[in-house]
């Protein structure tokens, strides 16, 4: 059982990358590793003082049940985070189980605000979602990010590559610069419309934006409203279920 104060370890298990940072209460979470190697994570997890670990996965659900194991057996206490019930949201969904854990602790990490919000998650997948003031979803989209995007277009060429960068030049000059440009473009747009979306259901400017994930970069965001920037929404959602859940 937690000690009162004690600090907690959150770890995100996202498509791509791991994620960990350590929730001390009443403290901003700031990612202090984050690494494609589970094998890094569990070095750096065995290096901690911390002894509670809180994990959400997206993916790698093999390796997620391993590292649980094996912090288990290191001694640790682990709780697995999965989407349910919680006071302060509703969501939208028939069946809550089919909304992504990720999705639905960015909506956590922001449901005490008691205004509206529109949440665009930028990572493998575009996913945007927006919460009213009272901490109902409304709903939500997910697309291709841009990677994925790219890699469907390039994935039965030899000659081509997916970029990790969207050029400078708005129109390309080559195969895969007009590629990246035109998914980029396509994110752009996907963001327009959610903002337009936004405007009709809760009003110009009656709601604030939030940008997260790795793939913020990007986007334009010359073309969107204010907006902040958090890029380590999920685990905020961690602490958020952390606070009201595990026993102190």
């Amino acid at each position: 059982m937690l000690e009162r104060n004690e600090a907690v370890i959150l770890v995100e298990a996202g498509n791509t990358d791991w994620k960990a940072a350590v929730c001390e209460p009443n403290a901003e979470v700031v990612a202090q590793f984050r690494g494609a190697e589970i094998t890094a994570l569990s070095a750096w997890l065995r290096g901690r003082e911390e002894r509670v670990i809180v994990l959400a996965t997206v993916g790698a659900e093999q390796e997620a049940l391993s590292l649980i194991g094996e912090m288990q057996d290191a001694g640790f206490e682990v709780y697995r985070v999965q989407t349910s019930e919680i006071d302060g949201f509703q969501h939208s969904y028939e069946n809550i189980s089919h909304l992504g854990v990720d999705r639905w602790l960015t909506m956590v990490a922001l449901k005490h605000l008691a205004k509206p919000v529109v949440i665009i998650d930028v990572g493998t997948a575009i996913t945007v979602d927006w919460m009213d003031a009272h901490g109902v979803h409304k709903g939500g989209w997910i697309a291709p990010g841009f990677w994925l995007m790219q890699d469907a277009l390039v994935r039965r060429s030899a000659r081509l590559r997916v970029q990790d960068s969207v050029p400078n030049e708005v129109m390309g000059t080559s195969t895969e610069s007009c590629i990246a440009n035109g998914c980029a473009a396509a994110l752009d747009g996907l963001c327009q419309r959610a903002i337009e979306y936004a405007d009709t259901i809760f009003g110009i400017d009656g709601y604030e934006l939030y940008l997260t994930g790795g793939g913020v970069r990007h986007l334009n965001r010359e073309i969107l409203p204010p907006h902040q920037i958090r890029p380590h929404l999920v685990l905020e959602g961690l602490a958020v279920w952390t606070r009201e859940h595990l026993p102190r």
